[in-house]
């Protein structure tokens, strides 16, 4: 006969077997005590993880990872002054950095080499963004000539990536810009801020010429922006007023079709999923969420209690990895198992 607590040993041995494997984090880092890393970015074909900060004021430091194990693969500590945005080209060939300064850098994403420095701006870049088709590179400032004193100076520069030069620069709004944006079709550029006036901008990006506003009731910054793959809903991240609500617009129409609500502070970074149902999002609350769009319900949640706030986001191409940065710490989870789970364990 099988003894009765033989049984409950193995019962209990076989659920916490169960539990560890249905643990949503696969790998957590700490980032080196004299640097903060809020940013990240996922290279096209998943074999990079990117993240990007610095000690302050400088110097900037960037390291890339593997996604799959969490080892580092290069690091960098070129930039003069800390790192407040990077981004990968979607043709996968380059990874932009910018910074304080007005410090812009194009670099080999996959030996990590320094391609070329684009001078021209002298403010901290906020927000950068490439083209879909990878040849255009449109960056970002937070303060514009009316703040510095500088005729010459422009928040948004738009320059084209093979030649290395600026094509043009302009001033969509009335103060810096905190997030930019491409359709998929890459034929509308999203640009928000906030101070006086609060408007989502939409412009040529071949022109800059404005085509378009977006305005709501609240007063709100724009802190965030994303696109749905079909080009037909543009997600907003707010702060000010209306801080922790996600705004999902028809833009075509100027109207927001419907909110979704649950952080609890700022909402910083915005990534959809390839159907267009599903999004990420990270907020100043300290957490990353999940959505349902079409339900307009929270499916998973992650948490850096014990950290700074979730600033930096990333999503694997295939969806099945998920990044939060929270200023030293770098975590990569299983989406799977966080829908699964409705967030962290």
């Amino acid at each position: 006969m099988i003894h009765l607590g033989l049984i409950a040993i193995c019962t209990a041995l076989a659920s916490a077997a169960w539990q560890e494997n249905m643990q949503p984090l696969v790998w957590q880092r700490m980032i080196d005590k004299r640097y903060s890393h809020s940013y990240g970015a996922m290279a096209p074909d998943g074999s990079r993880l990117a993240t990007g900060g610095g000690s302050f004021p400088g110097p900037g430091e960037w390291i890339l990872w593997n996604p799959a194990t969490g080892e580092k693969i290069s690091v960098n500590r070129e930039h003069r002054m800390a790192i407040w945005c990077l981004s990968f080209s979607p043709d996968g060939k380059l990874l932009a950095t910018g910074g304080g300064g007005g410090e812009i850098r194009l670099w080999d994403a996959r030996t990590g080499k320094q391609l070329a420095e684009l001078a021209g701006c002298r403010n901290y870049i906020t927000s950068l963004v490439f083209s879909p088709d990878s040849k255009i590179l449109v960056t970002a400032s937070h303060t514009s000539s009316k703040d510095i004193g500088g005729e010459d100076e422009r928040t948004v520069h738009v320059w084209n990536v093979d030649k290395r030069k600026e094509l043009l620069a302009f001033d969509p709004l009335t103060y810096g810009i905190y997030a930019l944006a491409f359709s998929p079709d890459g034929k509308v550029l999203a640009i928000s801020g906030g101070g006086v006036d609060n408007d989502i901008v939409l412009v040529d990006p071949a022109t800059g010429r404005e085509n378009g506003r977006l305005s709501a009731d609240k007063v709100s910054s724009t802190l965030s922006l994303a696109f749905s793959p079909d080009g037909a809903t543009l997600a907003s991240g707010q702060g000010g007023d209306d801080r922790g609500t996600i705004r999902l617009w028809d833009w075509k129409q100027g109207k927001v079709k419907t909110t979704l609500k649950g952080h609890k502070s700022s909402v910083v970074q915005l990534i959809y999923f390839r159907d267009g149902r599903r999004l990420a999002s990270s907020s100043l609350d300290r957490t990353a969420r999940l959505w349902d769009v079409v339900a307009e319900k929270e499916l998973a949640s992650v948490s850096c209690e014990k950290e700074n706030d979730i600033r930096g986001l990333a999503l694997s191409p295939d969806e099945t990895l998920l990044a939060t940065c929270c200023n030293r710490v770098l975590r990569v989870w299983d989406v799977k198992k966080l829908l699964q789970n409705g967030g962290q364990n």
